[in-house]
Order: structure tokens, then C-alpha cells, then sequence
């Protein structure tokens, strides 16, 4: 699949796979002075519905570029734009509208009129950042996913239809996709070549169903070993340091290679969320790493923040 960063392919395509980059031209004079951060190369951390996740939140962690982000805006209008994104030749202009609909707020009560916090934006500019970059290297979900986003967000079959019915432009709606689709596929990406489960998302250990949760079963002895890495020893089943997360974790738990219960597993997975996190802080983590290299090429102006 080919995608053209540089080129304005106009209105539209109902073809879900491709890339729509059609842009007003014309952005609002507001009188504000944006804060402009370029090749910010942000760090973000999210836990949302058990997993952990490295690439989109509402909570900043540690930006490398040097100066302070508020959090604080006035209140606005729906449609105003609250974040413009500069990256591969074209710029978005992101309504506070938008940015209210992604992934990043699927947990938050919002406050009509309430600006969206710096964070949440530069959080979502990372999304979309990541979104573009996923079909850059060929990467994507497919339409049957993406038409299921698109029916459970917005009860619509495409994404004409369903930027009509949020009050939003096309392009927003598509940004939209892009942010809250294609940037995990990024980190799964990383993952798999990295060979490494604590990075992009560590998932928590899914309950068998029809086993006690203090049962023992190889599903979460397979998912501990998973996770532990080169601190448990599978061939041996035993461990190899005493002075390691995992081990700290499970220290006095009768447990092994053929068997753990669910309690364990979670045990195990609060570790990885820590060891993961540590990492991100730093700067040790695989996905993190690719994903501040991406960033370093964006511009983001954090409109009506100064």
C-alpha cells in the first residue's frame, strides 16, 4: 500500500486503507500565542483497562526537550483549536472536538468548555505521530477493524458518514483513526522484533475461564515466565537472581513452570507494569526509544497555552 505525505489528495475517498490528507488552509486568527514545541521527542505512560501502555495518556512523563508545560488553559469553544501537528510534510489542525473524542478521554468525564490539558494534547499528538509513522513502515489494521471503530464510536459504516455525525472535518475523523488505531500496531511492531515483553504494552494475565483463580494451571506459569525473562530459568525451573523484580514479586509463593494461579500472575504483572515504567524513565525501553526518534521530527503548537 502506498501513501503520499507531501500531497493534498482533496475529499473524498471512501477507501478506509488509504490516506486522506486534504487540510484547510485557512486556520483561525484567535490572537493567542501558541507554544510551540519542535522535535519534542515525548515520553507518555497510560494504564487503561489492564494494561499498561507506553505511547498515549493523560499524564506526561519525562518530555526531553527543556522548558515547562502547563496544564492550564481557558475555556474554549468546541471547534477551536486547541493543538496544530507538523510531521512528513503536512500539518493537522486538532478542534478541542476531537481531541475530546480519541482514546485518550475514553475514561474522563469532561467538562463542557473545559480545555483540553497540555498533556492530553502532546499525548494525542504522539498518537497521531505514531499513527502516521505505522503506515509509513506498512503497517495497519484492517477495514473490518477499522469500520468496527467506527460503528462502536460512532454508530457509521465509514468515515464521511462519521465525521458528519460528530460535527468534525474529515481529516479530524481520519486523525482520529490514525491516533487511536494504527499507533499500537507501532509498539506491537517493536515488540515482536525486539523480542521483548515488557515494551509498547504488557498485557495482564487473562483469566481462564472455569479455573479458580487460586488454581494453579500452566497458562499462568507460561505467562510469569513470560514476563520474568532471563530471571526465571524455564529449562531449570528455577530462579536465577533472588535480587530481581519478579522474585521480590513471588518471594514466598509455592509455584513453577508447570503451574501458578491467577493471583501469582497478577503479582507478576504488577512487577512488569513497574519494571516497565523504570524503564521508560530511563530511557532503556525499545518502544519508548523508536518512539522519541519519531517524535524528534514533529513540531506541535499547544494553541491558546502560555
Amino acid at each position: 500500500m502506498e501513501f503520499d505525505f507531501g500531497q493534498d489528495k482533496g475529499p473524498g475517498s471512501d477507501n478506509l486503507g488509504s490516506i486522506d490528507l486534504a487540510l484547510d488552509k485557512e486556520t483561525p486568527k484567535r490572537g493567542i500565542v501558541p507554544k510551540v514545541l519542535a522535535g519534542v521527542g515525548i515520553i507518555v505512560v497510560l494504564g487503561v483497562g489492564g494494561s499498561f501502555l507506553l505511547n498515549r495518556s493523560a499524564s506526561l512523563s519525562v518530555p526531553t526537550a527543556e522548558f515547562s508545560i502547563p496544564n492550564k488553559a481557558p475555556s474554549i469553544a468546541e471547534d477551536d483549536i486547541v493543538l496544530k501537528l507538523s510531521y512528513a510534510g503536512s500539518t493537522y489542525d486538532i478542534s478541542a472536538k476531537t481531541l475530546k473524542l480519541s482514546d485518550i478521554y475514553e475514561n474522563q468525564q469532561i467538562v463542557k468548555g473545559e480545555a483540553p490539558s497540555a498533556t492530553a494534547r502532546i499525548a494525542f499528538a504522539q498518537s497521531l505521530v505514531l499513527g502516521i509513522n505505522a503506515q509509513q513502515v506498512g503497517l495497519a489494521p484492517s477495514k473490518d477493524d477499522i469500520k468496527g471503530y467506527l460503528m462502536a464510536n460512532f454508530e457509521a459504516k465509514d468515515i464521511d458518514m462519521a465525521a458528519e455525525d460528530a460535527g468534525v472535518t474529515k481529516v479530524e475523523m481520519q486523525c482520529l483513526v490514525w491516533a487511536d488505531m494504527y499507533s499500537t500496531l507501532v509498539a506491537d511492531k517493536v515488540k515482536t522484533e525486539s523480542g521483548d515483553a515488557l515494551t509498547g504494552k504488557v498485557e495482564m494475565p487473562e483469566r481462564l475461564e472455569g479455573v479458580a483463580d487460586d488454581v494453579k494451571d500452566s497458562a499462568y506459569s507460561d505467562y510469569i515466565m513470560a514476563i520474568a525473562k532471563d530471571e526465571y530459568d524455564s529449562e531449570k525451573m528455577a530462579w536465577t537472581s533472588t535480587d530481581g523484580p519478579f522474585y521480590q514479586a513471588l518471594e514466598g509463593e509455592e509455584w513453577d513452570g508447570y503451574g501458578a494461579t491467577y493471583y501469582q500472575a497478577l503479582k507478576a504483572y504488577s512487577a512488569a507494569v513497574s519494571v516497565a515504567a523504570e524503564r521508560v524513565r530511563s530511557g532503556t525501553d525499545p518502544f519508548t526509544n523508536y518512539s522519541a526518534k519519531v517524535m524528534a521530527d514533529a513540531d506541535i503548537e499547544l494553541v491558546g497555552i502560555s
